[in-house]
């Protein structure tokens, strides 16, 4: 049905064209052939046409993810070189913290030699019996300034602050030890020593006869006889071992004036 209703439109278009010509008649098997020849370009055009019209679409879709991946770039580079600039800037913090690091280091180096020359001069002050917590820390340190550059800071710096706390640890406590002390006249004795921190030393003898004060000084300790304290001393001794029950006990303390020579006498009850 649908084929007559070409024909007969595509008989009915051509009409005119017959009519107005004035070529021999042509025959209705021609007609129907010319008019099947159209009827196919037509199915042609239109076929053409839903293909194109699908390319498009195609076309349109590769377009709008073309433009999607293209802002997807764009947001990534961005982001790149956002993050780009905030590394550079880390780096540059970085550095410069590096560099105000490597001077305050560099500026370290001549604490770490006046420490390091003041701990040296601890050395005979502190008592024989009393510097087995030091001797290790001394021995260590650097003896000349190219030895002193070759070690780390860090290892010298923990070296600095474990000798000058155990010292503190020193000043901050009585210590009771056995030495062999000169008592005079070339003799030498053993005797029982009471050191008040590292400030000042009181020996006795083991008989009670003979005691001295002991005082620091640059080449090592001093010790002067007093024997009218060897009493106080043994007294003291006693209560600092814990042989008799806690009481005060007076002994001769000279406190020393860094402005002047003479010396005040003063008693301290230990």
């Amino acid at each position: 049905m649908r084929g007559r209703k070409g024909l007969l439109f595509g008989a009915l278009a051509l009409a005119p064209l017959l009519a107005a010509a004035p070529a021999p008649m042509v025959s209705v098997s021609d007609l129907d052939a010319l008019v099947g020849r159209w009827m196919d370009l037509r199915s042609a055009i239109a076929d053409e046409k839903r293909s194109w019209q699908a390319r498009q679409e195609q076309w349109q879709e590769e377009i709008r993810l073309l433009e999607a991946e293209k802002k997807k770039l764009r947001d990534d580079l961005e982001e790149f070189n956002r993050v780009a600039s905030s590394a550079e800037q880390d780096r540059a913090g970085v550095l410069a913290r590096k560099e105000a690091m490597a001077g305050a280091l560099k500026d370290l180096h001549p604490v770490f030699d006046r420490a390091e020359t003041r701990l040296r001069t601890w050395e005979p002050l502190v008592p024989v019996p009393l510097r087995e917590g030091l001797a290790k820390g001394l021995t260590a340190l650097p003896a000349t300034q190219p030895q002193a550059d070759k070690q780390p800071l860090t290892e010298r710096g923990q070296r600095t602050a474990t000798l000058y706390t155990v010292i503190e640890s020193l000043h901050h406590e009585c210590h009771a030890t056995q030495e062999i002390l000169d008592t005079g006249a070339g003799q030498r004795r053993q005797v029982d020593v009471l050191y008040l921190g590292l400030a000042r030393g009181f020996a006795v003898s083991t008989d009670d006869q003979w005691a001295a004060v002991g005082t620091p000084c640059e080449g090592g300790w001093v010790w002067q006889s007093r024997p009218e304290i060897a009493r106080q001393v043994r007294e003291a001794l006693q209560v600092l071992n814990r042989q008799k029950t806690a009481r005060l006990v007076t002994l001769p303390m000279q406190i020393l004036d860094p402005t002047s020579t003479p010396a005040a006498s003063r008693e301290v009850k230990p």
